[in-house]
């Protein structure tokens, strides 16, 4: 009954946000806790909506973009027991320093500072416990909503909710084996070597399992956060070219 309640309560919120517009003037906050409280997916999918500033407003917009890095953590106590599970070792043993504090917590994993034992620093990137369960719980949600939405919505052949769905069940899927983000990210290293106008961090493949991924740590700005930008003397229009190229780049050349 709960999941029937939930797949028209999103029906009801998206073809009405829709048609009438209701998304201009929503509480941001209360949208950004209901979308956390309903699962990963759920809080993807506000990540995605604020980006969305056609359909939102700017405050709403901002209020989401907290779930893009700062969900609710789950307890680092159970982090460091994941990380030396993986990892085979005590914290202490592998690192000379560890934070306990989270620099960001995602939908998916969670992030911490920490310094390895020959003074070089680095981030911790953890899934969370349980996340795997959670998104297939919420991926069911999904498609039987996509099924509903095929039997009440005249236009859904134009749509194809069961194939975007599948679509996106395979993308989130790939997602929770972190070495395959690991791989990725080594390649697009290789592949930008020589680049000024991109730098990808470090993997360190000895701390890197499909739970737990390290990497060097490199500090910078937001793209999103144009008062930093504009402080830092950033050229904008130089930002936002290098930032295509590298698109480009890296679909036709890459």
């Amino acid at each position: 009954m709960n999941i029937i309640i939930l797949i028209y309560q999103g029906l009801k919120m998206s073809f009405l946000g829709m048609k009438f517009g209701i998304f201009k003037n929503p509480d941001g906050k209360k949208l950004a806790k209901f979308l956390e409280s309903l699962g990963p997916i759920f809080i993807k999918f506000g990540q995605l909506l604020s980006t969305r500033t056609d359909i939102l407003d700017i405050e709403t917009a901002k209020n989401l973009q907290g779930l893009t890095d700062s969900c609710k953590p789950f307890p680092v106590s159970t982090l460091r027991k994941i990380v030396e599970k993986e990892l085979g070792e005590s914290i202490e043993d592998l690192f000379d320093d560890f934070n306990d504090k989270p620099l960001a917590a995602a939908s998916l994993a969670q992030v911490h500072s920490a310094k390895l034992k020959n003074g070089r620093e680095v981030v911790i990137k953890v899934l969370r416990p349980n996340i795997e369960k959670e998104v297939r719980k919420n991926l069911r949600l999904l498609k039987a909503a996509a099924k509903f939405c095929t039997y009440v919505y005249s236009q859904s052949h134009r749509l194809k909710p069961l194939e975007v769905v599948r679509d996106y069940e395979s993308t989130i899927l790939r997602e929770l084996d972190l070495k395959l983000e690991a791989a990725n990210t080594n390649l697009t290293r290789k592949n930008f070597a020589n680049s000024e106008e991109l730098y990808i961090p470090e993997v360190f493949w000895e701390m890197t399992t499909n739970k737990v991924m390290v990497l060097e740590r490199i500090d910078g700005i937001p793209c999103t956060d144009i008062e930093q930008i504009e402080k830092h003397g950033i050229n904008k229009q130089r930002l936002a070219e290098n930032g295509v190229m590298i698109f480009l780049n890296q679909v036709f050349r890459d």
